[in-house]
Order: structure tokens, then sequence, then C-alpha cells
């Protein structure tokens, strides 16, 4: 177990989480004058002049990916490689979302985002599946743009604050031992010196008793391998009961847990407010499956997670989850997008990382990612001495091999 005095050295700061600043600040979003829609939009009709009519969206199978490509009135192209949710999602982003984008000027994308919201009672259909397709689109749209502009998207989207993020290793399943996992940790940590690393506890919406006694296992014994200047925060996946979680909070509390992620079930807002009024070291986390500024706002006032971690393509892309980090800096809570990608996947969150008013803690990685590098993108996703570079070419960042269209079938 890890020693009170080296516990209680490393909390003494209450503004830090892993030595990383816990609160940013937001650079001119809270003045007077227009919304951050507005401003984005002025940026990118000053720098493109002539309208970017988006003329065709079409998706493609490639090997087991989806990939999106969006091309202008001149042949310029968008891509972005779609995430796992959107293969069950193909009908409602072809019959919903891809009809109001077409003809209309790509530089008003954010918003065209909120407009599609509006059109055809597409309202009824909110919630993660709606704004992932649309998050899809949006991502693309970026890419496009920036390729046009010949510049980073971040620099469409304010101040560049960073070019790199501390990584910590997510680790990501639960069906291994505590004894495999663990040794995956270490392995890997070694590879990418990694200074944190994000555990499962609990069994995804259950906890059965091996969950338990996994749960009772891997923590102390990733603590006693990592030792205890390591990070280490948990992710619980809405695995417990108000009166469970209490009882995990204790145990977390002990081996200097710095960080829990939706305890009890992420829509259960009351029993995560209750089980974070239990903490008295660690700080609450949440907020992936969350797809609404209003309700991300009610979860700020509401007091229900310190930190913020919306992703972006299922929160409907990069703006939207940039008025989120806005929102959480404005309110004095934390921010860490929800990210567990080393693939192209990765590129929305690094624009946003890039310019975002505020990042806490480290930043998602997952365990096996460097050995998710395939030969049909880059540059590689890797970090170095446990940090990660952020993207700073044309668009998104990411490059593809040409000869990857010729083995993709359109959807």
């Amino acid at each position: 177990m890890i020693s009170r005095r080296k516990f209680l050295k490393s909390t003494a700061t209450a503004s830090l989480i892993g030595g990383l600043p816990w609160y940013g600040h937001s650079l001119g979003f809270n003045n007077a004058g227009n919304s951050l829609e507005e401003r984005i939009t002025d940026r990118l009709k000053h720098s493109l002049t002539s309208s970017v009519i988006l003329r065709e969206i079409q998706l493609y199978h490639f090997e087991s990916l989806l990939l999106l490509k969006v091309l202008d009135d001149s042949g310029a192209e968008g891509i972005t490689v779609c995430n796992a949710r959107m293969q069950n999602l193909v009908s409602l982003f072809k019959n919903m979302v891809v009809p109001f984008f077409v003809g209309k000027d790509a530089r008003e994308v954010a918003h065209l985002v909120n407009g599609v919201h509006r059109v055809k009672s597409n309202y009824k259909y909110a919630g993660m599946p709606f704004w992932n397709c649309v998050g899809s689109l949006e991502v693309a749209i970026w890419d496009l743009l920036g390729n046009l502009g010949e510049i980073s998207v971040n620099q469409f989207l304010g101040h560049s604050l960073r070019t790199e993020v501390p990584i910590y290793l997510s680790s990501l399943t639960r069906s291994n031992s505590a004894e495999e996992e663990t040794q995956n940790i270490i392995k890997y940590q070694e590879s990418t010196g990694a200074k944190a690393v994000k555990l499962k506890v609990g069994g995804r919406l259950k906890n059965t008793t091996w969950d338990k006694e996994r749960t009772r296992k891997f923590i102390p014994m990733v603590r006693k391998t990592m030792g205890d200047d390591f990070t280490i925060y948990a992710d619980a996946n809405g695995s417990y009961s108000v009166d469970e979680a209490k009882e995990v909070v204790r145990f977390l509390e002990d081996y200097g847990i710095e960080i829990l992620e939706e305890p009890c079930y992420w829509q259960d807002y009351k029993s995560n407010t209750t089980v974070k009024k239990a903490l008295t070291k660690m700080k609450l986390a949440g907020g992936e499956q969350d797809s609404s500024y209003h309700q991300f706002r009610a979860i700020c006032e509401d007091n229900v997670y310190d930190i913020l971690q919306p992703d972006v393509y299922y929160n409907g892309g990069i703006v939207r989850t940039l008025k989120i980090a806005h929102l959480a800096s404005t309110l004095r809570k934390g921010f860490a997008p929800h990210s567990p990608k080393a693939d192209p996947l990765f590129a929305p969150y690094s624009q946003l990382a890039t310019v975002a008013p505020v990042l806490t803690g480290f930043q998602e990685y997952p365990l096996r990612g460097t050995e998710k590098q395939k030969s049909w993108f880059g540059p590689k996703i890797i970090p170095e001495n446990g940090l990660l570079g952020l993207l700073n070419g044309n668009g998104l960042g990411i490059r593809y091999d040409d000869g990857l269209w010729a083995k993709s079938k359109k959807v």
C-alpha cells in the first residue's frame, strides 16, 4: 500500500493532478462579442475568401474500417476514419445528416452542425448515435478546410497553447487477469515512457464476484509493481451501486488512485453526485457518452464531476467539444477528452488539444497503441518519454496512402 506520507505529499497542492495544471484559462471566449461559432466562421472566411461548396460525401469500406471522404466543387478533399460505432449508423448518417450538408458552404461548418439538428425534426434523434454521425462529417470537413487553407485545423480554432501532451496508458480490457494485465502495463510503460495508467475496475455495468476479486487484486498489484510515484486513474464504466461505489472509493483512495470515472451508470447523475461527496482525495470524472452542451452545463452547475470527458466524435465534432472545454474553463472544471486512439481517429482530438483553454492531467493513449501503426497512414502516433506530440500538418495532420482507395469499396 502507498505510504501515507508520500501520498499526502503528492496531493498537497489541490490544483495539481499528476503534477500537471488542474485549471487553465479561456483566451477571449468570455469577452463581449461574437459566439465561438461566429469567431471561427470569421476566421475561415478571412482565410478562405471563396465559397467551399460541399459536392460529395461518401463512405468507404477499407479492411474492417469505414472511411469518410468529402469533396468540394474544386475536387479538394477531406478525410476521416470513422469510429467503430459508425458501422451500425450508416442509414442514420446517409438519410438524416448527409442531405443537409450537400450543397452548403463548408466555411459555415460551425453553424451547419447546429443547423442539421433542427431540420426535419432531427432533434428527436438527438443523442450519441446522431451526434456521432454529425461529428464524423464535421471532422472530415475540417480536414478539407485545412487542406484548402494549407494550414493545420487548430489555426482556425484559436491560439496554440501546447504542442505535446503527457500520456497515461489506457488499459481497455477487463478480460485479462490482474497478473496478465500488470505484465502488459510493465511492457508498454517501458516502450512509451508513460508515467501514468488508467485501470478498469468493476465489470462494466455489472460487478460480479469475479469482477470484485479482480479489482481487489489488480489495484494493489499495479501500485506495488509501478511504485508510489506512478500515477494511477481508474474507470468503473458504471459498474456500481452507490453503496458499492462508496466502498470501492475508500479502497481506491487507500492506494492513491487520483481519478475515478463514472462509478455509477453514466446517466444516473444523482448517484454519481452522491459518490462524489464521499471522495476525500480522488477526483470524479465523466461525460464520455454525453452529447449535449446543456447537459454538460447542468453537470457543472450540479457539481456532478470534477473533470469533463467528452469524446470528439460522440459529442458532434471539434467545435461542439471545444465549447465544452471553454465551459469547463469558465466554471473551473477539469477537461480531459475521451480519446483511446493511436490511429487517424487521434487527429481531431489532437487539433482540439492544441487550443483547448484547459487540459487536465495525463491524456489517454491505448495500452497497445504502439502496435496500431499501419503503413497506409502517417505520421506515426507514438509517444516518447511519456509525451505524445500533437499533429500540426495541413488539415487534420494525417496523410493517407493513395493506394488505399483502390482497395476500398463505396458504401
